[in-house]
């Protein structure tokens, strides 16, 4: 069905991204590309999805002969036969989970993701959509936003809409990467039963061992953008697998006390849905040279105690401490203890929302301005200056901590204009950030 023949992709700056690739899929068949990353495998997905260039080689799709050359018209035929479920993508809808999959039930029809009008014809999609929904396992939260989901969640409901288009070709970044392992072994299930309601055929890219050898009817290993061996799944597993070094072993620092949540209340609730998530007097102590896991279910909360302990999410009652400089300082309550408090804790969201027009070392740069101890007290008296309340000024470096996207939607509600907080907190300082670089 598929065939790709010597496939090349250098980037501008000279990377080569892919090296040669050549692999073939069959009707219905179910193929894993395996490799670490950083080895190419989301760049070929976007050159088979048909939106992303290559430099040398052809691509083989049925009767469609793709070279880099071809005209648009053909990468938008191959765009209508494929669709693909990034790694960290989350364009969704701000509807329900399932309007969002009706909206692509609608675009199959009539080429635009817009709701019916009538109501009959709503009801129609809303039973298609409910079939869909059920095959990923979020038929219970059909009617719950799209918005409120958690990653793992979000990521099957953009599995949904793919599989409401209907492609020939099922192109996966990562499946399931970030959902808990009962939710992982229900996506993998239902990608069998994608395959065999629609003989769909699938290509999935990932560096766990464990999807292909469930999922993949046979595997592909690339490193540095180069096919290294093809094969049965397991063997393809085990020459991966053999090249890890070994794991460091494990020691135990006993710590003094240094973060705690006693008697933590939090309540979620949405209208008209009412209570979606409680939780209920929660203590828990960290300590320093600690290291601590927080395992559970997907939206059961994991991501909802990490933001409180970071100073991002409020409690409804109860407090956050974290011990700094010989006292334990109230996170949960905005002034300049707990802002200063704050630099002592940095947290990696789960979804990235890196903006694509940033370098790397504008990325890294924009993070002292809130965490490095002499800029954060040049920003302080910066905004006094201003005459910002030390609220205020909390509040700012706070929403400074939110993924790109929320913190884009908060500027918007509070129409705070962007150079507004660079001229606060944001400083490069380029000899600093380029010796803490190297450390990466």
């Amino acid at each position: 069905m598929l065939l790709c023949e010597n496939i090349v992709k250098v980037f501008q700056n000279g990377v080569k991204a892919l090296d040669s690739i050549s692999l073939e899929l069959k009707r219905g068949e179910i193929l894993g590309i395996l490799g670490e990353s950083g080895a190419g495998k989301t760049t070929l997905l976007r050159i088979l999805r048909g939106v992303e260039s290559f430099n040398n080689g052809r691509i083989l799709f049925e009767d469609l002969e793709i070279t880099p050359n071809s005209p648009k018209e053909v990468f938008y035929e191959l765009q209508k036969r494929t669709a693909i479920q990034l790694q960290r993508t989350f364009s969704l809808w701000p509807d329900s989970v399932i309007d969002n999959v009706i909206r692509a039930l609608r675009y199959q029809d009539i080429r635009e993701e817009t709701l019916p009008q009538s109501e009959g014809e709503y009801e129609e999609y809303k039973i298609k959509a409910l079939e869909i929904l059920k095959i990923v396992g979020l038929d219970g939260k059909a009617d719950l936003w799209s918005m409120i989901l958690s990653g793992g969640e979000k990521q099957r409901l953009i599995l949904a809409r793919q599989i409401a288009r209907k492609p020939k070709i099922l192109l996966l970044d990562e499946p399931g990467t970030m959902t808990d392992v009962k939710s992982r072994e229900d996506l993998i299930n239902a990608l069998k039963k994608v395959r065999e309601a629609y003989n769909t055929s699938i290509l999935f890219v990932s560096h766990n061992p464990q999807t292909h050898l469930k999922l993949a009817d046979r595997a592909i290993l690339i490193e540095k953008g180069r096919k290294i061996m093809e094969g049965k799944t397991e063997d393809v597993i085990n020459e991966f697998l053999s090249k890890l070094e070994k794991p460091l072993e494990k020691t135990i620092i006993k710590g003094k006390e240094i973060l705690k949540m006693e008697n933590v209340n939090k309540i979620y609730k949405i209208i008209p849905y009412g209570k979606i998530f409680e939780l209920k007097n929660a203590n828990l102590t960290f300590r320093t040279g600690e290291i601590t896991a927080i395992i559970g279910p997907s939206a059961a909360g994991k991501t909802v105690l990490l933001r409180m302990l970071a100073g991002l999410e409020m409690p409804n009652s109860g407090n956050i401490m974290l011990y700094h400089k010989g006292e334990w300082i109230i996170l949960n309550k905005l002034c300049k203890k707990s802002l200063r408090a704050r630099r002592k804790i940095s947290i990696m969201h789960q979804e990235f929302d890196l903006p694509y027009w940033s370098e790397v070392l504008s990325l890294f740069s924009s993070r002292l301005g809130i965490k490095d101890y002499k800029l954060l007290e040049r920003a302080i008296k910066k905004a006094e200056k201003m005459g910002l309340s030390e609220i205020h000024i909390d509040f700012l470096s706070r929403i400074m901590d939110l993924p790109e996207n929320e913190l884009e939607i908060k500027l918007n509600e509070l129409e705070i204009d962007r150079n507004f907080l660079k001229e606060i907190f944001k400083e490069k300082i380029l000899k600093k950030v380029k010796k803490l670089q190297k450390k990466f």
